[in-house]
This record gives structure tokens, sequence and C-alpha cells, in this order.
């Protein structure tokens, strides 16, 4: 059974190439709503959770996973193609969605 996403140490990013760079950074918190979606679809995403913890929910043609981010040494990193949602998150949650795009250059 394959996962939909893949877990890295956060120091070691091995899912840029050549062609990647980090085209936005998307940092949560003070998250007040009962989950908050991930949606763009145009980038690959790597996605830690740096201070507390929260829910994963990860979903693409119909296949359905859930992990826990409680780890800030831990990466899930995500292709574009697969639908985010975090719920379940701590007061103290804060999560880093960093969008990895194509270099123009």
């Amino acid at each position: 059974m394959t996962n939909l996403y893949s877990m890295l140490e956060t120091n070691t990013d091995e899912t840029l190439n050549s062609k990647q760079s980090t085209k936005k950074i998307d940092i949560l918190f003070d998250l007040e709503t009962n989950k908050q979606t991930v949606l763009d679809t145009e980038f690959d995403k790597n996605i830690v959770c740096v201070c507390g913890s929260c829910d994963l929910l990860l979903e693409n043609n119909g296949k359905k996973e859930s992990l826990t981010l409680n780890d800030h040494k831990k990466t899930v990193h995500l292709n574009k193609n697969i639908q985010a949602e975090l719920k379940n998150y701590t007061k103290d949650a804060r999560v880093v969605v960093q969008y990895l795009g194509e270099n123009n250059g």
C-alpha cells in the first residue's frame, strides 16, 4: 500500500530538484475554525507543524489518509494533486506550508 505523502527530515529537503524553487510560504496560526483547507493545486507542498500538533487529512482520487503532525523535525511532502485539510489542532499549533514550483530562469 502506498502513501499519499512522503515524510522527510525537516533539515534536509530531498523534495527539491534543480527545476524547483519555493514560490511562497504560508504560516498558519491562531486557527479558530474546525478545519483549515490547503486549496492550492498548482504547486507541490511541504507541510510541517513547527509547534503544537494537528491532524492532516489527505485525499486523492477517492483514496483518503490521515496522519498526525506533532514533530517539528518531520516534514510531509505532497504532490500538487493531493487535497489537504488540517483538523484537531492544538491552540499553540503553528503550521508552515511551503509551495514548490518550477524555476522560470
